[in-house]
């Protein structure tokens, strides 16, 4: 069997998604770019799209965060073509307070109530930092000491303060993308006007067999 040359990285770090009272509820994870090369040699490219709650405003069972993957097939804007749609988020989110601080290199998240997640189902949540969103991270639920902490099953990337929050309602999505493609990029739609979200893209792929 041949090696395969493997690449991981982000299209669009965690970004705040805002409600429709904001008059800009979209996010495209190209920004103002032509969109995101992931080279004219990738194959087997996989998306990962994270759609977090960061709020516990109630989105309507009608109002989902839109998503839409769109591969470039030519030179112009106009040559976006959709390769996947669906819709994410709704509900609302439970959230814990981060009770203290909780430091990057361990795995203990400081709360003060550890009844929303202490079922042994392994819940993945997301731990927003709402001093700086790109610090916020995705935790899996190990374990917990009652009213003391819970533990995550790996350490924590960054320092976590008591201004911090630990909410349910994560939605993680995977998308292939057709091998024809070398331009990608994500688009988000909030249709909630009170629920907001955090959305972020990873990818991987193999760039060449030897």
């Amino acid at each position: 069997m041949a090696d395969a040359t493997k690449i991981q990285g982000q299209l669009l770090d965690w970004t705040l998604l805002d409600d429709v009272g904001t008059d800009s509820p979209s996010v495209d994870s190209a920004g103002t770019t032509s969109g995101h090369d992931i080279g004219a040699g990738s194959v087997d490219v996989n998306l990962t799209i994270s759609v977090a709650h960061i709020d516990t405003n109630a989105a309507a069972s009608t109002n989902y965060v839109t998503v839409k993957v769109l591969g470039k097939v030519g030179a112009t804007d106009e040559k976006w073509l959709p390769i996947s749609v669906f819709q994410s988020g709704s509900g609302t989110s439970v959230k814990e307070d981060v009770a203290a601080t909780s430091n990057s290199g361990q795995t203990h998240i400081e709360v003060a109530d550890t009844t929303d997640w202490d079922t042994g189902l392994g819940e993945r949540l997301f731990l927003y930092d709402s001093a700086n969103i790109l610090d916020s991270e995705v935790v899996e639920i190990f374990g917990w000491a009652d009213n003391d902490y819970y533990i995550a099953t790996d350490n924590l990337t960054n320092t976590h303060l008591n201004t911090a929050d630990l909410l349910d309602g994560l939605n993680e999505h995977n998308v292939n993308i057709p091998n024809g493609y070398q331009y990608v990029k994500v688009v988000f739609h909030n249709a909630d006007d009170d629920a907001n979200y955090a959305v972020r893209v990873d990818y991987s792929a193999v760039t060449e067999f030897v």
